[in-house]
Order: C-alpha cells, then structure tokens, then sequence
C-alpha cells in the first residue's frame, strides 16, 4: 500500500486535521511541561557553590534547544514550500516563527529588544537566528 504523501497539501484538507488534534497535543504539552517543572525544581539537588539559582538551567537550556530545533524546522518547511510549491508548507513555516522567537528572547534577553536587532546579544548565530524570526514574523502568506 503506497502512502499519498499529497493527502494533506491542501488547507481544506489539513486544517480540519489540525483542529481535532489540538486539544490532544495541548493535553500532552501540558503534561510534560508540569512533569518537567516538578522534577526540576522539586526533585533535582541543588548545586553545592550556586545553591538554587543553579535551577534556571532547568529553563534556560530547553529554551535554546526549543529555539534552535524551531530554526531547522522552519527552513525544512519553507525548503519544503519551495520544492514543491505547497502553500501550507509556507504557512506552517509562518506559524513557527512566534514561538522560536519567543524562545530566542527567553534564552538570548531579559526584554523584547531581541525582536527589533537591539541589546546585549553577544554571538552572531543569535543575532541572525533573531532576523530570520523577525522576517518571518513580517511577511504575510497571502
């Protein structure tokens, strides 16, 4: 049996698939997140010279992980929409673009400056990873 890999590239077809799996997907995102807190604040041990300040790690890694895997991921999606002229690929490329910039301010500033190219940002890699997101967060699909 030969898998349609087309099925889902039209809107009309995808956005209804989309609509029932959200509540699933929340359920199971909101899970993990309070599994995830508990054991790192509650369950872990403390650092023997930072004490519990040493917790932030517990937030701060995922973050920068959950920002850069968003990265690849877009670029797959618009690679993806360039390659096969797909719309929804384009849109799912789009839809990523608030969240890993949400996780880039949270791992690369305290304040929103990292959206509009100001503030203490100290590697190229975040500066241009912080650009595509604000492109992104710009252009329309329309």
């Amino acid at each position: 049996m030969a898998i349609n890999w087309f099925k889902y590239s039209s809107p009309q077809a995808f956005l209804p698939l989309a609509g029932r799996m959200i509540p699933w997907f929340s359920v199971a995102a909101l899970a993990s997140i309070c599994v995830g807190l508990y054991i790192g604040f509650f369950v872990a041990p403390t650092d023997f010279q930072q004490g519990d300040s040493y917790r932030i790690i517990f937030v701060h890694v995922p973050a920068a992980w959950m920002s850069m895997f968003l990265y690849v991921v877009m670029a797959i999606w618009a690679g993806l929409g360039l390659g096969l002229n797909a719309r929804p690929s384009f849109m799912m490329a789009q839809a990523i673009a608030p969240t890993g910039a949400a996780h880039r301010c949270d791992v690369g500033q305290t304040d929103l400056g990292c959206l509009v190219g100001v503030g203490r940002s100290a590697d190229v890699g975040t500066d241009s990873v912080v650009s595509v997101y604000r492109n992104y967060l710009v252009a329309r699909v329309d």
